[in-house]
């Protein structure tokens, strides 16, 4: 457990996941809005294999895989430097990043309640990041290969209950199941890449478990599959909004739950930073219901 103020590297992985926050917010937008160029834009519209074709070759697409990707990276080396539980809960800032973004492409300002709610947002996040930078285990247990095992099983049970959920179609709400799909599989994959990005960093590459390797590419696939099965259904506000909840929600929950990083919370600090966390969850809610949906990329050109 720490004890003592923050240590420098944490204080950069944190700055290093901001940076990355803004990266993933641009690249959302871009990429939705080649999405629902592809399709009609109907609510609850999925994405066959060669609409995805089509994706592969627009470069409004591509230029949102490059941003997601430089996006990924900066998270990899903020992993390396800094628990999950103080790194990835920074991405909430992306629907921030991207309500400042939709504004400017619109040309419209941000009105009181948006900005009430970034900075809501923004406060909640930082005093939950500051408590668990604070508190938490800086390193995962020594069994990392027995950690990765029992994420890739936890994993393996949600991509089946995300597969009967698909089988039943749910059409009542197929964005947000998509939404809801696409953000436990990238909160598994977060927590995948603390291991491999620690062990990494302990032993070389050499030390990274196959198994937690093996479960990153299944994780993000099946989390990059249903993120665009999502955009295909539903407007930006909705899968950004749930992504930055859900996301950070499971990869936290695994990293307390199955990493060991909880082990020196205690009561008290733990419910300031649920306190924090609803406060954050708050802002993104309001966020989501105010965000201006499928305006202009300014400056993007096909």
């Amino acid at each position: 457990m720490i004890d003592d103020p923050m240590p420098t590297l944490a204080w950069l992985a944190i700055a290093i996941a901001v940076v990355a926050a803004g990266f993933y917010a641009q690249g959302a937008r871009h990429q939705h809005r080649a999405v629902r160029a592809m399709t009609s834009g109907r609510p609850g519209e999925e994405l066959g294999w060669a609409g995805l074709r089509g994706l592969s070759r627009d470069r409004v697409w591509l230029s949102g895989l490059l941003l997601l990707g430089a996006g990924t990276g900066l998270q990899v080396v903020a992993l390396s430097l800094a628990p999950l539980t103080v790194v990835h809960p920074i991405g909430v800032l992306a629907i921030a990043f991207a309500a400042v973004l939709d504004a400017r492409a619109a040309r419209r300002p941000l009105d009181a309640v948006s900005i009430t709610a970034i900075v809501g947002c923004s406060a909640g996040l930082g005093l939950f990041v500051l408590l668990a930078a604070t508190t938490v285990s800086p390193m995962i247990n020594d069994d990392a290969a027995a950690d990765a095992g029992r994420l890739v099983a936890l994993l393996a049970v949600a991509s089946a209950a995300m597969a009967v959920a698909g089988a039943l179609r749910a059409r009542r709400w197929p964005c947000l199941m998509w939404t809801a799909a696409a953000g436990t599989a990238f909160g598994f994959a977060a927590a995948l890449t603390r291991i491999v990005a620690e062990q990494v960093v302990a032993h070389g590459v050499d030390g990274a478990p196959p198994i937690a390797v093996l479960g990153v590419a299944a994780a993000g696939l099946l989390g990059g599959w249903c993120l665009q099965q999502a955009h295909a259904g539903g407007p930006t506000s909705l899968v950004v909004a749930g992504l930055t909840v859900i996301d950070p929600l499971v990869a936290v929950g695994l990293g307390l739950a199955v990493l060991g990083e909880g082990a020196g919370i205690g009561a008290g600090r733990a419910t300031a930073m649920l306190a924090c966390a609803a406060g954050a969850a708050a802002g993104v809610v309001v966020l989501a219901r105010r965000r201006i949906d499928s305006v202009p990329l300014a400056g993007v050109a096909r």
